[in-house]
C-alpha cells in the first residue's frame, strides 16, 4: 500500500554556503540511505548581491519602524520608579521588573540615519 503523505525538509549546508564543487550529500552532510527516502532533491543557492543586500537591509529596517506599536516619544517620568538606580549594587528583582515593564510600555529606540547606514553596511558585509 502506498503512503498517503508528504515530507519537506530543509537543510542548510555546511559551513553556511553551498560548494557547487562537492556533491549534494557531500553538501548537506546527510547519508545516502536518509538522501534516498527522498523523491525530489532541490537546492536553492542563496547567492550574494551588495545592491539587493543592500535595498533587502533598508527593507527590514523600515518595516520594523513603521510597525512599531509606539510611535511618540516619552520621557521617563522621575517618580515612574520610586528606587532610584543604584550604582555599583545589585538590582533588586522589583525594581528590575517595574523598570521592565515600563520599558516595554512606554519607550520607544529610535535609529539616526547614521545607524541605519551602519546596519546596512554590516548586512551587506555580513552577506559577502
Amino acid at each position: 500500500m502506498r503512503a498517503r503523505c508528504s515530507v519537506i525538509a530543509a537543510a542548510n549546508p555546511l559551513n553556511g554556503r553551498y560548494n557547487s564543487s562537492l556533491s549534494f550529500s557531500e553538501n548537506i552532510d546527510l547519508s545516502e540511505p536518509i538522501l534516498s527516502r527522498f523523491d525530489i532533491l532541490n537546492v536553492i543557492k542563496d547567492e550574494s548581491n551588495s545592491d539587493l543586500d543592500y535595498h533587502l537591509s533598508t527593507f527590514v529596517i523600515n518595516s520594523h519602524i513603521k510597525n512599531h506599536p509606539y510611535h511618540e516619544k516619552y520621557v521617563i517620568p522621575e517618580n515612574y520608579l520610586t528606587e532610584s538606580f543604584p550604582k555599583n549594587k545589585e538590582l533588586s528583582p522589583d525594581f528590575l521588573s517595574r523598570y521592565i515593564k515600563y520599558a516595554r510600555e512606554k519607550i520607544r529606540p529610535e535609529l539616526t540615519e547614521k545607524n541605519r547606514e551602519m546596519i546596512r553596511q554590516f548586512y551587506v558585509q555580513l552577506r559577502e
